[in-house]
């Protein structure tokens, strides 16, 4: 299970009387919008570009499905992250690959031409998670997602899923789900992701940690608050689904990598408080970094001998991410306690998740950072920053893309969430990791829709009808979906 699952569980379920409820009044008492429009600087959807089926793949035996059954099969090139191209040095010449990601990533080798006919996936998986049970080796299932190259290596900030509860099942460990599932609004476990950081010697064919951690602690970069492990609501916790979710992509600024990072706090409201909630409970985007010269080492004597990746916290300021201790939203210390992104939008669509979906993608344009997401069904939204070192001017900075008459579920394909991404296919060969987009073109330009719909859980969807994309036993349909975009002004 993907925690976009419970996001999009959320959506189907609550969001037809909040959605509703916004199109009246979208903005709580005391608050005010904060979202505009303008001339310049300005992103603009153009047109549709080409699809990318995975679906078509299963004939080649990429897609492998043992039997429907939840939890039972082989999860193969399902689409479940965004799309960040890199280049590495891969059977000795450089190449353009992309992870697929999920708790079995695979890796998608890319022409230079970008021809979508050309893509092909790796024989063998990239990383197929260890699936350990134990919640405090944070070693269960891995999302490769923040994936990047540094000279020779190439590296992934991970989504890592941990649970309270597991069940064992064809000699895999899941999450034990609760009675009555997918309707039951209480599930009995604890879902409580962290983020670690993995890496490649061999260009993106295979990962393993990037660290060789000493004990448990140290495989995380960003680590949740420890749920008691008993029910829904037994414990502190008033949600059982928090923590630290998906990482964007990774970008250089002077001596440092940065990275944007989805935080959930333990004392978010959940799927039935939407629209109550207090400013503690904002799910958004935090800010992380690392000295480039320091990426995946430990020794850091400021850190306790661990790493040296560093927070932007909540008194706006960058303090180490301290080893042996966890961060987040209800941490007494503020300098453990993120400085969360966009929180306005929580007040404009009177939802506590709503930002947290916000900042997906981040790329250099011009003179500025870029960054690109969405919120449920209303569009896409960027912001933008000349620094990340002092990155406070994206909350003032929020604006929404030009649509062109096209209208987000048109562009999303279903009226599900989907991962985003956006990125300059034209750029040197020494842009290992398509930082740079070019402004004032659309011909290279492209915004890239991740759509990874579980056709079992919803047979219902749009997506799922197409009888092109009807596969016998294959219960997932994975696509992406190429778009065209245009920078102006920055």
């Amino acid at each position: 299970m993907s925690s976009k699952s419970t996001r999009r569980r959320f959506l189907k379920a609550s969001g037809g009387a909040v959605l509703g409820a916004v199109a009246a009044s979208n903005i709580l008492p005391g608050s005010r919008p904060h979202i505009t429009k303008a001339a310049s600087p300005s992103v603009a959807l153009v047109n549709p570009a080409t699809e990318y089926d995975l679906i078509g793949l299963a004939g080649s035996g990429y897609r492998t499905w043992l039997n429907g059954a939840h939890g039972r099969y082989s999860y193969g090139a399902w689409v479940d992250g965004p799309f960040n191209p890199f280049r590495a040095t891969r059977d000795g010449a450089q190449q353009i690959g992309a992870l697929i990601p999920h708790a079995q990533n695979h890796l998608l080798n890319i022409p230079n031409d970008w021809v979508n006919t050309g893509m092909s996936l790796q024989p063998q998986m990239a990383l197929d998670s260890p699936n350990n049970p134990e919640v405090a080796q944070y070693n269960n299932r891995h999302w490769l997602i923040g994936t990047f190259s540094v000279g020779s290596t190439v590296y992934s900030l991970a989504h890592c899923e941990n649970y309270y509860a597991c069940l064992y099942d064809a000699g895999k460990w899941w999450p034990w789900i609760g009675t009555g599932h997918p309707t039951s609004t209480h599930e009995n476990y604890k879902w409580t992701p962290s983020i670690c950081l993995w890496k490649s010697t061999d260009g993106g064919k295979s990962f393993r940690l990037a660290h060789s951690p000493n004990d448990a602690s140290d495989k995380n970069i960003l680590t949740p608050r420890p749920a008691d492990g008993t029910s829904a609501t037994g414990g502190w916790e008033a949600y059982q689904d928090f923590g630290f979710y998906h990482p964007t992509n990774v970008v250089q600024e002077g001596n440092y990598l940065y990275c944007f990072i989805e935080h959930r706090p333990a004392s978010n409201p959940g799927w039935l408080n939407v629209n109550n909630f207090s400013a503690s409970q904002i799910s958004g985007s935090t800010l992380i970094r690392v000295p480039i010269s320091r990426i995946g080492q430990m020794g850091n004597t400021a850190n306790d001998g661990g790493h040296y990746w560093e927070l932007f916290a909540a008194d706006q300021r960058w303090h180490p991410i301290a080893r042996y201790n966890w961060q987040g939203n209800t941490h007494p210390d503020p300098t453990q306690r993120p400085y969360i992104f966009l929180k306005q939008l929580a007040y404009d669509y009177n939802n506590w998740s709503a930002g947290g979906d916000a900042i997906q993608n981040v790329r250099r344009v011009g003179s500025h950072w870029v960054t690109l997401g969405n919120v449920g069904g209303y569009g896409l939204f960027y912001s933008y920053t000349p620094t990340l070192e002092d990155p406070l001017s994206l909350d003032t900075n929020l604006r929404t893309v030009e649509m062109n008459g096209l209208s987000p579920v048109n562009v999303q394909r279903t009226g599900w969430y989907r991962y985003l991404s956006f990125f300059d296919v034209g750029t040197s060969s020494s842009d290992l990791n398509f930082e740079q987009v070019r402004q004032d073109t659309t011909s290279d330009v492209r915004l890239v829709i991740s759509n990874g719909v579980n056709c079992s859980e919803d047979p219902g969807n749009e997506y799922c009808q197409e009888p092109a994309n009807q596969v016998t036993n294959q219960p997932t349909q994975s696509q992406y979906r190429f778009w065209n975009l245009q920078f102006s002004g920055f």
